[in-house]
């Protein structure tokens, strides 16, 4: 599934990120109005009904 793959490299960056930018800048990058995961729920439209559960979950996962 497209989505796994974005989700896994939204998180590989994240932790890229996470050694260089402070807590806020990263919390405003990924969970911000414009962010990271707001683009990735917004791709969880096209995933077929029944993968939506376990893609879901992923984003939910990505999110804590």
């Amino acid at each position: 599934m497209v989505l796994d793959d974005k989700i896994n490299e939204a998180r590989a960056a994240f932790e890229k990120d996470a050694a260089a930018m402070p807590a806020e800048q990263l919390k405003t990058k990924y969970l911000g109005r414009e962010g990271v995961v707001r683009d990735l729920l917004a791709l969880l439209k096209t995933v077929p009904p029944a993968e939506k559960g376990a893609a879901g979950q992923a984003l939910n996962g990505l999110k804590a």
